[in-house]
């Protein structure tokens, strides 16, 4: 009882988005009040299992387990470079990972131990679907605007859907994961009006964020599926439906519902250019996760404002991200280990290849918010086999 308390909360906290975040040192550090249910749901589950669900996962799941333990190695490899405080901010969010990975671990063994769990958990996703679904509504029609909020680091989006994501790829990853899940997932939802309702407000919510990238990769993964079920129609069907969606999209004012903008372009290509350049300077384990921030105020890549920016601590891709964290080395492990990881799941590999594309345009797959849902998702489709 008390553990389907905890994951309940955990659903609802999660739905606040960055309503919910906590920040220190000037937004140096950063969490999130569904992380303290998640906290206490991994104290419940391992009083009650202790080892036994790492000693389970270790053999089916080894590489995650190394990714974790060769950026702790990177970490501590320049650790004499970096004062205390920057020492123990990046050391945080490397133990953050081990958290999220270990919820997983925990709750998939708690779930093969009470299999009953799974209905608590698919009805936690549901209360979350349906309230992201109704605060996103409420975002778009109320509060379209989010310039007033580029004093704390947030970039100024006009006229999209944003939730209480408050970025529109963070968002659109969101919202084009819960449609693929509803999608694929016909059992899910025993109404069928209510699941076809929901796949079909999902899809236009991922149009009105006016994100690009997430077009295409939405796209890109429709025509995939569709492709490997043999659906030929719907192939054909599709470049015609989205044409619609998108012929059909409010047209008012503002850069950010520009398709045709080229700003974005621009600073990506430039971000990646950076961020070349300085693995170049440390290409095999890099400078230890979570120290972007840092090196790019070395080399001057960053104002005075490096503490706030939100930009100031990542690239414009998750791969760029570990890849100067951790080197080529990292990257290599990284890649094996999701791999892995998707796994474990009835069509992670979906998942996967959606995330990991729209990651290559942005930080997606690390974000700690995609993350979670990721590891939900993989739960819920999870192969009794694993």
């Amino acid at each position: 009882m008390f553990l389907n308390f905890l994951i309940y909360s955990t659903f609802i906290l999660f739905s606040l988005g960055q309503l919910g975040r906590i920040s220190f040192l000037g937004q140096q550090i950063n969490g999130y009040v569904y992380e303290i249910s998640m906290l206490l749901t991994l104290i419940y589950l391992f009083v009650k299992y202790l080892f036994k669900p790492i000693a389970q996962s270790f053999k089916r799941l080894y590489m995650v387990y190394l990714f974790l333990l060769f950026i702790l190695l990177s970490f501590l490899f320049d650790l004499r470079f970096y004062d205390f405080q920057q020492n123990l901010i990046s050391f945080l969010y490397q133990i953050r990972l081990w958290f999220y990975f270990l919820f997983l671990v925990y709750l998939y063994y708690g779930l093969k131990k009470k299999t009953t769990l799974i209905k608590t958990l698919n009805i936690s996703f549901f209360i979350f679907i349906t309230l992201t679904a109704v605060l996103s509504v409420i975002q778009y029609m109320f509060y379209p605007d989010l310039r007033n909020l580029i004093y704390d680091g947030w970039d100024p989006h006009l006229f999209r859907m944003f939730g209480v994501f408050f970025d529109t790829s963070v968002s659109g990853a969101i919202y084009g994961i819960i449609f693929l899940f509803l999608f694929l997932k016909d059992d899910f939802i025993k109404n069928k009006y209510v699941r076809f309702f929901l796949i079909f407000i999902f899809f236009i919510f991922v149009f009105l964020t006016y994100a690009r990238s997430l077009y295409l990769v939405f796209i890109i993964t429709l025509f995939l599926i569709f492709l490997k079920a043999k659906q030929y129609k719907q192939l054909i069907f599709l470049p015609l439906v989205v044409l619609i969606v998108i012929i059909l999209l409010p047209k008012t004012f503002g850069e950010g519902i520009n398709l045709s903008r080229t700003f974005s372009i621009e600073s990506r290509s430039n971000d990646y250019q950076s961020a070349i350049k300085i693995w170049e300077k440390k290409p095999l384990i890099g400078y230890g996760y979570n120290r972007i921030r840092y090196v790019k105020k070395e080399l001057n890549l960053l104002g005075n404002d490096y503490q706030e920016t939100h930009a100031g601590a990542s690239f414009h891709s998750s791969f760029l991200i570990i890849l100067v964290t951790s080197g080529l080395i990292g990257l290599i492990i990284f890649v094996a280990s999701i791999i892995q990881l998707s796994r474990i799941a009835n069509r992670g590999y979906i998942f996967l290849l959606f995330l990991s594309m729209l990651s290559l345009a942005d930080n997606i797959i690390i974000q700690p918010m995609i993350l979670f849902i990721f590891l939900i998702i993989l739960l819920i489709n999870y192969r009794q086999s694993f």
